[in-house]
Protein backbone atom coordinates (compact mmCIF):
# COMPACT_ATOMS: atom_id res chain seq x y z
CA UNK A 1 0.00 0.00 0.00
CA UNK A 2 1.65 3.24 -0.89
CA UNK A 3 0.78 5.88 1.10
CA UNK A 4 -0.30 9.77 0.19
CA UNK A 5 1.68 12.42 0.68
CA UNK A 6 0.43 15.45 2.40
CA UNK A 7 2.29 18.10 0.40
CA UNK A 8 -0.59 18.54 -1.98
CA UNK A 9 -3.29 19.07 1.04
CA UNK A 10 -0.43 21.80 2.29
CA UNK A 11 -0.29 23.00 -1.12
CA UNK A 12 -3.33 23.63 -1.55
CA UNK A 13 -4.02 25.45 1.89
CA UNK A 14 -1.22 27.56 1.08
CA UNK A 15 -2.68 28.84 -2.55
CA UNK A 16 -6.15 29.07 -0.82
CA UNK A 17 -4.65 31.59 1.79
CA UNK A 18 -2.91 33.72 -0.97
CA UNK A 19 -6.08 33.51 -2.57
CA UNK A 20 -8.08 34.51 0.47
CA UNK A 21 -5.51 37.36 1.07
CA UNK A 22 -5.07 39.09 -2.88
CA UNK A 23 -9.04 38.73 -2.57
CA UNK A 24 -8.86 41.20 1.20
CA UNK A 25 -6.71 43.24 -0.86
CA UNK A 26 -9.05 43.92 -3.33
CA UNK A 27 -12.00 43.78 -0.81
CA UNK A 28 -10.43 47.09 0.55
CA UNK A 29 -11.10 49.15 -2.00
CA UNK A 30 -14.49 51.02 -3.08
CA UNK A 31 -16.01 48.37 -5.00
CA UNK A 32 -15.38 45.60 -2.31
CA UNK A 33 -19.04 44.36 -2.56
CA UNK A 34 -17.72 43.19 -6.37
CA UNK A 35 -14.88 41.03 -5.23
CA UNK A 36 -15.20 37.39 -6.12
CA UNK A 37 -14.74 34.58 -3.77
CA UNK A 38 -11.65 32.89 -5.21
CA UNK A 39 -11.22 30.83 -2.75
CA UNK A 40 -14.63 29.54 -3.30
CA UNK A 41 -13.56 29.14 -6.93
CA UNK A 42 -10.68 26.67 -6.07
CA UNK A 43 -12.84 24.13 -3.76
CA UNK A 44 -15.98 24.24 -6.34
CA UNK A 45 -13.04 23.34 -8.97
CA UNK A 46 -11.37 21.04 -6.96
CA UNK A 47 -14.88 19.28 -5.73
CA UNK A 48 -15.76 18.47 -9.83
CA UNK A 49 -12.30 16.77 -10.34
CA UNK A 50 -11.68 14.74 -7.14
CA UNK A 51 -12.82 11.43 -5.86
CA UNK A 52 -16.02 11.76 -3.85
CA UNK A 53 -13.95 10.41 -0.74
CA UNK A 54 -11.71 13.26 -0.67
CA UNK A 55 -13.73 16.11 -1.12
CA UNK A 56 -14.46 17.29 2.50
CA UNK A 57 -10.80 17.55 2.95
CA UNK A 58 -10.85 20.17 0.29
CA UNK A 59 -13.43 22.09 2.51
CA UNK A 60 -11.08 21.75 5.15
CA UNK A 61 -8.06 23.10 3.44
CA UNK A 62 -9.81 25.87 2.11
CA UNK A 63 -11.76 26.82 5.32
CA UNK A 64 -8.83 26.57 7.56
CA UNK A 65 -7.25 28.96 4.99
CA UNK A 66 -10.35 31.68 4.96
CA UNK A 67 -10.50 31.22 8.36
CA UNK A 68 -6.50 32.32 9.09
CA UNK A 69 -7.25 35.55 7.10
CA UNK A 70 -10.48 36.27 7.61
CA UNK A 71 -12.82 38.59 10.55
CA UNK A 72 -15.61 36.27 10.69
CA UNK A 73 -15.25 33.41 13.26
CA UNK A 74 -12.97 30.62 12.51
CA UNK A 75 -15.78 28.19 13.28
CA UNK A 76 -18.24 29.70 10.78
CA UNK A 77 -15.53 30.20 7.94
CA UNK A 78 -14.76 26.75 8.69
CA UNK A 79 -18.72 25.51 8.21
CA UNK A 80 -19.42 27.78 5.63
CA UNK A 81 -17.07 25.85 3.39
CA UNK A 82 -17.81 22.32 4.42
CA UNK A 83 -21.58 23.11 4.06
CA UNK A 84 -20.59 24.67 0.71
CA UNK A 85 -18.16 21.04 -0.48
CA UNK A 86 -21.24 18.87 0.71
CA UNK A 87 -23.91 21.04 -1.66
CA UNK A 88 -21.17 20.40 -4.14
CA UNK A 89 -20.80 16.81 -3.43
CA UNK A 90 -24.42 16.40 -3.75
CA UNK A 91 -25.00 18.34 -7.04
CA UNK A 92 -21.85 16.11 -8.50
CA UNK A 93 -23.98 13.08 -7.59
CA UNK A 94 -27.23 13.73 -10.55
CA UNK A 95 -25.07 16.14 -12.89
CA UNK A 96 -21.68 17.01 -14.29
CA UNK A 97 -20.31 20.25 -12.70
CA UNK A 98 -17.27 20.60 -14.53
CA UNK A 99 -19.08 22.10 -17.15
CA UNK A 100 -18.52 25.92 -17.19
CA UNK A 101 -21.96 27.21 -16.92
CA UNK A 102 -23.19 24.48 -13.94
CA UNK A 103 -19.42 25.41 -12.35
CA UNK A 104 -20.91 29.15 -12.77
CA UNK A 105 -24.54 28.46 -11.50
CA UNK A 106 -23.36 25.92 -8.29
CA UNK A 107 -20.51 29.09 -7.44
CA UNK A 108 -23.56 31.75 -7.67
CA UNK A 109 -25.76 29.99 -5.41
CA UNK A 110 -23.12 28.64 -3.08
CA UNK A 111 -21.92 32.08 -2.69
CA UNK A 112 -25.16 33.12 -1.85
CA UNK A 113 -25.32 30.35 0.30
CA UNK A 114 -21.75 31.48 2.36
CA UNK A 115 -22.46 34.91 2.35
CA UNK A 116 -25.79 34.35 3.96
CA UNK A 117 -24.64 32.07 6.40
CA UNK A 118 -21.98 34.53 7.43
CA UNK A 119 -24.26 37.19 7.83
CA UNK A 120 -26.85 35.29 10.57
CA UNK A 121 -23.79 34.55 12.24
CA UNK A 122 -22.55 38.37 12.47
CA UNK A 123 -26.07 39.37 13.18
CA UNK A 124 -26.15 36.65 16.19
CA UNK A 125 -22.97 38.11 16.99
CA UNK A 126 -24.02 41.91 17.18
CA UNK A 127 -26.95 40.91 18.97
CA UNK A 128 -25.44 38.84 21.69
CA UNK A 129 -22.57 41.31 21.90
CA UNK A 130 -24.72 44.64 21.64
CA UNK A 131 -28.39 43.79 22.00
CA UNK A 132 -28.49 45.55 18.81
CA UNK A 133 -30.43 43.84 16.05
CA UNK A 134 -30.09 42.37 13.27
CA UNK A 135 -28.62 44.18 9.57
CA UNK A 136 -31.87 44.31 7.62
CA UNK A 137 -32.21 41.35 4.83
CA UNK A 138 -32.70 44.04 2.27
CA UNK A 139 -29.23 45.48 2.87
CA UNK A 140 -27.56 41.76 2.55
CA UNK A 141 -29.05 40.99 -0.90
CA UNK A 142 -27.86 44.31 -2.15
CA UNK A 143 -24.27 43.51 -0.46
CA UNK A 144 -24.56 39.64 -1.75
CA UNK A 145 -25.50 39.76 -5.28
CA UNK A 146 -22.66 41.38 -6.98
CA UNK A 147 -19.82 39.05 -5.01
CA UNK A 148 -22.08 36.04 -6.42
CA UNK A 149 -22.06 37.12 -9.40
CA UNK A 150 -18.75 37.74 -9.86
CA UNK A 151 -17.72 34.59 -8.38
CA UNK A 152 -19.83 32.71 -11.34
CA UNK A 153 -18.22 34.43 -13.68
CA UNK A 154 -15.03 33.52 -12.33
CA UNK A 155 -16.05 30.04 -12.02
CA UNK A 156 -17.70 30.17 -15.05
CA UNK A 157 -14.38 30.95 -17.16
CA UNK A 158 -11.24 29.97 -14.41
CA UNK A 159 -12.47 27.70 -12.52
CA UNK A 160 -10.27 25.05 -14.56
CA UNK A 161 -7.64 26.70 -14.63
CA UNK A 162 -7.55 27.12 -10.71
CA UNK A 163 -7.86 23.49 -10.21
CA UNK A 164 -4.69 23.12 -11.90
CA UNK A 165 -2.23 25.21 -9.76
CA UNK A 166 0.90 24.09 -9.33
CA UNK A 167 1.44 21.61 -6.76
CA UNK A 168 -2.51 20.28 -7.08
CA UNK A 169 -1.31 17.67 -9.47
CA UNK A 170 -1.28 14.81 -6.91
CA UNK A 171 -4.68 15.36 -6.03
CA UNK A 172 -6.28 15.28 -9.54
CA UNK A 173 -4.52 12.29 -10.33
CA UNK A 174 -6.36 8.95 -11.23
CA UNK A 175 -5.20 6.30 -8.85
CA UNK A 176 -3.80 2.97 -11.10
CA UNK A 177 -6.11 -0.05 -10.79
CA UNK A 178 -4.92 -2.54 -7.87
CA UNK A 179 -3.95 -6.06 -9.65
CA UNK A 180 -6.91 -8.43 -8.79
CA UNK A 181 -4.77 -11.28 -9.52
CA UNK A 182 -1.26 -12.25 -10.09
CA UNK A 183 -0.03 -14.59 -12.59
CA UNK A 184 3.43 -16.71 -12.73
Amino acid sequence: MIRASPLPWILLTLWAVWLYGFQAFFAAASWSAWVPDVGLVLMLSLAARLPNAEVPRVGVCVGLAGAAVSVDPAAAVLAAALGAVAIARGVRSVIEIKSPPVAGLLAFTASLGVQFWLARVHGARIALELGAAAPASGEFWTQAWPRALTTALVATFLGGVLAHLPGLTPLRRRRPWRVGASFP
